[in-house]
């Protein structure tokens, strides 16, 4: 079994066996010989999910499922995005996308407070006009807080990936 096909079944192997975040895994040996390779293959395996954040190995405990910290999902994201090289045009038509796809769950939690502070941003926004860089720090807070309104998590995230990816773009341009 060639590496990225055993590095697939383990990782579908800790989806389909519900693993979560503070769940230790079998011992190498034991996983060594569910799969059938070496226990030196396993550890690789172990060792790369370990380097990506995944697992980690604790001397008393084994090795456990880490808990990923949307901070660092998105860090890691936004990298291999990043190093995709995603046209401007293309992230922007991305946020676009997904702005338009969300407006009725928009519209659903939105509150007066929210609502208020978007127009507080469009109104200082207004003000900028003649300080673009400034403006446009506004503009990308602005974006932020539309899909932040949604209340969901995954949204929120892909969001703040365009955001950061929208901005190297930008100034690429």
């Amino acid at each position: 079994m060639k590496g990225t096909a055993l590095l697939q079944k383990f990782r579908t192997h800790l989806l389909e066996d519900g693993y979560v975040p503070g769940d230790r895994l079998m011992p190498e040996t034991e996983l060594a010989e569910r799969f059938q390779v070496s226990r030196a293959t396993i550890r690789e395996i172990i060792m790369h999910l370990c380097f990506s954040g995944v697992l980690e190995r604790a001397t008393s405990r084994g090795t456990i499922v880490r808990e990923i910290k949307p901070d660092v999902l998105e860090e890691d994201l936004a990298f291999r995005m990043a190093i995709s090289r995603y046209s401007f045009d293309e992230l922007k038509e991305t946020r676009l996308c997904m702005e338009t796809a969300v407006l009725p769950l928009i519209v659903r939690r939105i509150t007066p407070e929210t609502a208020e502070s978007l127009r507080q941003n469009i109104r200082r926004m207004e003000k900028l006009s003649r300080k673009p860089e400034e403006a446009d720090l506004l503009d990308k807070e602005f974006h932020l807080q539309l899909l932040d309104i949604c209340g969901n998590r995954p949204l929120r995230l892909f969001s703040h990936v365009i955001a950061r990816l929208f901005d190297r773009a930008f100034r690429q341009q």
